[in-house]
């Protein structure tokens, strides 16, 4: 029983993380819908949405903690899946410094919101996933 204990809590700790951040999402939405601020808006979900990433990644390094070696960088995964999704997370970001307006808007529009939701989980998953013990 023991050693079941910091798996369920960690499960039970990310049920709560989840619900806080579909919480906090659809407050976010809803204040959108209000002030049509949607670079703000944007900004506070992917930032969140990293967090709950880094909490997922949280869990496998858990795991690898009990293994026995060196800790290294899995540069792998840190270039295939850290380098594109932190790109794609912040693309509007960057791209509405470069071309403010409508453009950005429109680009918003065409890619959708869960598009940045998913890269800024995978985000904030790379991120603590990338160290490994060998």
């Amino acid at each position: 029983m023991r050693k079941y204990t910091i798996p369920l809590f960690l499960l039970m700790l990310n049920i709560i993380i989840i619900t806080i951040v579909f919480k906090i999402d659809v407050y976010l939405r809803l204040k959108t819908m209000q002030d049509y601020q949607t670079l703000p808006n944007l900004q506070l979900s992917v930032l969140i949405y990293s967090i709950f990433g880094l909490f997922i990644g949280v869990i496998k390094l858990v795991e690898n903690s009990k293994d026995s070696g060196k800790w290294i960088i899995n540069l792998g995964l840190l270039f295939s899946l850290g380098i594109p999704s932190l790109y794609f997370t912040f693309f509007v970001t960057i791209h509405s410094y470069i071309t403010p307006g409508i453009y950005i808007i429109f680009i918003y529009q065409i890619l959708g919101v869960n598009t940045f939701k998913v890269f800024a989980v995978l985000l904030g998953y790379s991120i603590t996933a990338c160290f490994e013990k060998r």
